[in-house]
């Protein structure tokens, strides 16, 4: 199968034999894939400068079986200027785009939800609040919305004077279910990660827990290594 040129960012590369990169890719089209990028490690090769992540490009290949071959690359001139933490939470995104998408599979909301995320990034807002509305939004297009508007026992509405405990698989309850799945969270969490609104550090701390409990589960256990990188970060700016 040849694809023709259409939009897409890299998300992962690494060395592939001596001239070579092995390429995850996000594709506005085909959703999640792996590619080989053959030759383009050879000098005076410009393909290996424009292969990064945070940059639109315009991509096609061949392919045969799970694995395809780069063929073209076309520089759109769109580049995410991203400096810092905001490094650490692009590749935390990517790195959560390849667990939980599977390969081949069109996710054509998920490519402009991932592109906004990256433009909020640019933009300076707060990179713990874009994190937890790509985390929400990513969840909801893959059939594993979280339910934040109402309480499941009673089906009333969220009251943001109140505190529930969040079940995996049921949502926001008034009761201790006692079960090692769920995790104490404000109405106030609830109703501003729904709203994408209201956000201090409380809520960011509260709703960090609440899509880490609720990823676990589909993303696996395996460490992130952006978490390793932004604990790094943290440790050099404390000491500078």
């Amino acid at each position: 199968m040849k694809t023709d040129l259409h939009h897409c960012y890299v998300l992962h590369s690494r060395p592939y034999r001596e001239t070579s990169l092995l390429l995850d890719i996000l594709s506005s089209q085909f959703g999640c894939l792996r590619l080989v990028a053959k030759g383009v490690k050879r000098p005076r090769n410009y393909k290996s400068v424009l292969l990064q992540p945070g940059i639109r490009l315009m991509l096609a290949w061949s392919q045969r079986g799970s694995l395809g071959t780069l063929t073209e690359v076309e520089d759109t001139g769109k580049r995410f200027s991203l400096h810092g933490n905001k490094v650490i939470s692009c590749f935390y995104m990517n790195e959560l785009l390849i667990r939980m998408l599977h390969a081949d599979e069109p996710h054509q909301e998920i490519f402009e939800i991932y592109q906004q995320a990256l433009n909020d990034l640019e933009k300076g807002i707060d990179e713990q609040k874009i994190l937890r509305i790509f985390e929400k939004n990513l969840l909801q297009e893959l059939g594993y919305g979280l339910v934040l508007d109402h309480e499941t026992a009673t089906g009333e509405q969220i009251d943001s004077e109140k505190e529930y405990f969040y079940v995996m698989d049921r949502g926001p309850c008034l009761e201790n279910l006692q079960t090692n799945q769920s995790i104490k969270i404000s109405g106030r969490a609830l109703t501003a990660l729904r709203l994408n609104q209201e956000w201090n550090g409380e809520i960011a701390r509260e709703t960090k827990l609440l899509l880490r409990m609720v990823l676990k589960s589909h993303a696996g256990d395996k460490p992130f290594g952006s978490r390793e990188l932004y604990r790094a970060y943290l440790q050099n700016v404390k000491g500078s």
